[in-house]
Parts: structure tokens; C-alpha cells; sequence
């Protein structure tokens, strides 16, 4: 089958690489139709290397896909050849403590697609466990499949955030994951939105997905934004008061979002939520949200 690998700092080619293995018990062969481009993909093929985790040549990236099955193992009842899914890229033990217990997202023993453990899925198929294809619906595209990924992991951000309906946000970068961001906090009821960046198509589309305010922090001020949507003025701030909103999303980590620097930084107010994405320095170099709950 054809496979697009790095085989060099900045350089991606197509080559021949062996065919998957036929699906064992448990088990499905993916037609690999589409696939995302995640930021560690773009780490891994600009800096060679990710999170501290170099990249290994040939390596093929990729771990947003969507395709349909085109061979079933043994004990398989969930899905059926022509099946449309979506690929979890990460393959659970399903034996460690944190399996046991739900929380395959913790697994002990997980092996990434897409990193340096297993090739990625920009190839043409793979043969993964059945769990790890989730059946789509027959009229969604392969495109618009290949970004459930992304969007779960934003789901599950702001259910650990515990977003609220009329509540502001704040989102500090509006880069893919950022501008998902903005889109699914209006849909869950946030009253006012406010992004900032310093791309002007970025913010550009941040507007256009529902972002109320959108600031390019290379010319203003993001705390000054977000003291206009929660009325705090600047004398608020000298009196130990913040520019707060009730979250603060931070897909780029505290180290690059916009407001890094400024002397009175944009805040959760008390009792808001804070969530910061940051690279993980571990083998699936996947996106880990954190939860700071201020007292």
C-alpha cells in the first residue's frame, strides 16, 4: 500500500510500505478516506521532533482519520464491511487498572497511531481493534469525520471546565483547536466569547464561528477586551480586582497564549475554571486539558 512519510526534516514523500495484517478476533481492516493534520504533526514534520519526543525516519504522521471497513475479524458484531467510522488513534491495553475501571484514556500500556510507536494514518489501511472504529453515519463525509477527533477532545475540555449557560470565555489562541473552541462554547450557551490572536485570518474566522470580540493581541490589549465585556475598569485591577471571565480556555498552554506578559493578565474571576492545553511529554504527544478550580 502507499503511505506519505517523513523521511527528512521538512520532507514528505509517497512510498510502498507493507500491507496492514488481515484483521485478527476483535479485530477490522480501515480504507483510510481522509485525515486531519494535528499540530504535532506540523512539531514533528517543521522541528523534528515533538513535546521532546524526536521524530524517527521514515515515519508516517497522521492521527485524525475517517474511512470504512473493508474486512472484519472473527467476533466482530458492531460493524460490518462498508461501514463508514471515525479511528480513535489510541489503542487501550483493556487489561491495566485504569481500563478496568473506564478510563481507557489512562491506559498504562497504550500504543499510539501516529507517534513513534505504530506508523500513522496517512496510508492507505490499517487493521485496528474494532473498538477503535467508531461507526459514523452512511451520508457524513470522510472530511467532516476526520475532525471528531479533535472536536472530542474539545468536548471533554469543557466538561471537565463545567461551562455554564451565559457564562464568558475567554479563548487565548485561534489556531484549529482554539477556533473549535469558540464554536462549541457558543453552542453550549456562553453569553459572550472573546478570542485573541495575532493571525488576521485567524481572527477572521474566529468571527465567523461566533466569537463576540476578537482582539489581535499584537496591537491591543487582551485584557482590556475582556475588561470591556465584564465592566472592570483599570482602578478594579489596582485594587487587587481581575479582568475576569468565568473561563479561560487556553488551547497553546500558559507559555504561549496571547496575553503572556501582560502585567495584569486575563484571569478565570473567583470561582471560574481555567483550562490549559499543553503537548505531553510522553510517547502519544497527544493534547492534555488540566482543570484549576479557584477557590
Amino acid at each position: 500500500m502507499k503511505a506519505l512519510q517523513l523521511v527528512a526534516p521538512r520532507e514528505m514523500e509517497v512510498h510502498t510500505m507493507p500491507d496492514p495484517p488481515d484483521p485478527g478476533p476483535g479485530e477490522v481492516t480501515v480504507r483510510l478516506r481522509s485525515c486531519g493534520v494535528c499540530g504535532s504533526d506540523m512539531h514533528q514534520y517543521l522541528e523534528a521532533s515533538c513535546a521532546g519526543t524526536p521524530a524517527t525516519y521514515p515515519m508516517v504522521l497522521g492521527h485524525e482519520p475517517a474511512g470504512e471497513v473493508v474486512s472484519v475479524g472473527k467476533g466482530v458484531e458492531s460493524l460490518k464491511v462498508g461501514d463508514r467510522v471515525a479511528v480513535e488513534p489510541a489503542i487501550a491495553c483493556g487489561k491495566c487498572e485504569f481500563c478496568r475501571t473506564g478510563f481507557r484514556n489512562r491506559c498504562e500500556n497504550v500504543v499510539f497511531m501516529g507517534g513513534t510507536q505504530l506508523p500513522g494514518l496517512l496510508r492507505e489501511y490499517a487493521t485496528m481493534p474494532a473498538e477503535n472504529a467508531l461507526k459514523i453515519p452512511q451520508t457524513m463525509g470522510f472530511d467532516t469525520a476526520a475532525v471528531i477527533e479533535p472536536v472530542a477532545v474539545l468536548l471533554h475540555s469543557l466538561e471537565l471546565a463545567d461551562l455554564r449557560f451565559d457564562e464568558t470565555v475567554a479563548v487565548m489562541g485561534a489556531g484549529p483547536i482554539g477556533l473549535l473552541a469558540v464554536k462549541m462554547a457558543k453552542l453550549a450557551g456562553a453569553s459572550k466569547v472573546i478570542c485573541g490572536d495575532k493571525i488576521p485570518h485567524r481572527l477572521k474566522r474566529a468571527t465567523e464561528l461566533g466569537a463576540d470580540q476578537v482582539v489581535d493581541v499584537s496591537k491591543e490589549s487582551m485584557v482590556d477586551a475582556v475588561m470591556d465585556v465584564t465592566g472592570k475598569g483599570a482602578r478594579d485591577l489596582r485594587r487587587g480586582g481581575q479582568a475576569g471571565v468565568d473561563q479561560r480556555l487556553d488551547p497553546l498552554g500558559a507559555a504561549r497564549r496571547p496575553d503572556r506578559g501582560d502585567r495584569h493578565p486575563v484571569r478565570a474571576a473567583d470561582g471560574g475554571r481555567v483550562l490549559a492545553g499543553a503537548a505531553r511529554r510522553s510517547h502519544d504527544q497527544g493534547a492534555e486539558a488540566q482543570q484549576r478550580q479557584r477557590p
